[in-house]
């Protein structure tokens, strides 16, 4: 009997036993020392805070504060600002959660309350671990750097797309059908938009006829485009996009020579949750930030939907093109835009007029 004292039915005995216990005992200890560390963050934000709260009208003083308190603890910047927003993000912490520090930088990445409140439920339900749960908000949160290359053509014999996907159609901008007007020959530029050939300049020695397709350039010449095909027309350089939400663009279209034209665009064969949920805004913000990065947009148009609206492809050259590791030179291929939606789970396959497989 060690040190006089009797022993219980609870001590170790065996090898076996004395390692059980051991590793409890360390558990234990690490699942305080974590939950400690978890109110630490958690009280250090709400002292900020309150802090900021009683100096609002101070311009200038919340910038002060950061780098003062910084330097006066030892603490970072960065994790300053954390611990602020992370008592923003929870204003009432769970004492009981299993939840660790990392599960809770994660969560603090996801701005809208409801999608917050609504993972932070499942992920306790489900157990997830803090990988889990930071793999679920990159997908909800989608940064273009870790969105997976476009899939391609899918089977290589059938031609087809992979399931779930679409066969992009993309054209060549420039490109534009010869028709038959009232006045004479018309150079069709989309939107129901015609330009008469007489009033452009054709090169020397050609003849354009009804059905051709030419070139138009900036200056408004033209020249017959011979080996371009109709899967190459309506397709456009973007000016200007303002996301309306998930897949619905409000675009300003560069028409040659000397037009440009506003359209509402709605992204072809998707859809994205209504906008009024959780779902809906992530999938706007997940457009808007692809949008926002790509050096420049190229549109292919199709026709419009029961609301007036084009369908159209959305296709994103430059940076927001490239993949983790990847360069984001302008080699880079494009980021088609409906299938990255598909892909990540912010649309659901639809033919324009069914109604959305959300629930």
């Amino acid at each position: 009997m060690p040190n006089g004292r009797r022993l219980s039915q609870a001590d170790p005995v065996t090898i076996a036993q004395l390692v059980r216990r051991v590793l409890e005992t360390v558990r234990a200890s690490s699942r305080q020392i974590e939950q400690a560390a978890v109110f630490a963050d958690w009280e250090t934000g709400r002292l900020i805070n309150t802090h900021l709260l009683l100096n609002q009208g101070r311009a200038g003083h919340a910038e002060q504060m950061f780098h003062q308190l910084a330097q006066r603890t030892g603490i970072s910047e960065r994790t300053l600002y954390y611990c602020a927003r992370f008592n923003r993000c929870f204003p009432v912490l769970n004492r009981g959660s299993n939840f660790t520090s990392r599960h809770y930088r994660f969560l603090c990445q996801i701005e809208d309350p409801e999608q917050r409140r609504a993972l932070v439920s499942t992920a306790e339900k489900k157990n997830w671990t803090s990988d889990a749960l930071a793999e679920r908000v990159r997908r909800l949160n989608a940064a273009p750097s870790e969105i997976p290359p476009d899939p391609g053509p899918g089977d290589r014999k059938s031609g087809l797309p992979p399931p779930g996907l679409l066969a992009p159609k993309r054209g060549t901008p420039g490109l534009h059908p010869v028709v038959a007007r009232r006045e004479g020959l018309a150079i069709d530029l989309g939107f129901k938009i015609y330009l008469p050939l007489a009033a452009l300049a054709i090169k020397p020695g050609q003849r354009i006829a009804q059905g051709d397709i030419i070139t138009l350039a900036a200056d408004g010449r033209i020249e017959r485009a011979v080996r371009a095909a109709q899967a190459d027309l309506y397709t456009y350089r973007a000016l200007g996009v303002r996301v309306v939400d998930g897949d619905t663009l409000a675009v300003t279209i560069d028409l040659p020579p000397h037009l440009e034209i506003d359209k509402k665009l709605r992204l072809r064969g998707l859809d994205c949750p209504e906008l009024n949920t959780a779902a809906g805004r992530a999938a706007k913000r997940f457009t808007q930030r692809l949008v926002q990065q790509a050096r420049s947009i190229t549109v292919t148009t199709f026709k419009p939907d029961k609301y007036d609206r084009y369908l159209a492809e959305v296709y994103l050259d430059g940076e927001s093109a490239t993949t983790a590791g990847a360069s984001s030179s302008s080699h880079a291929p494009p980021l088609f835009l409906n299938n990255i939606l598909l892909q990540q789970g912010h649309a659901v396959p639809s033919d324009g007029g069914a109604m959305p497989r959300w629930g």
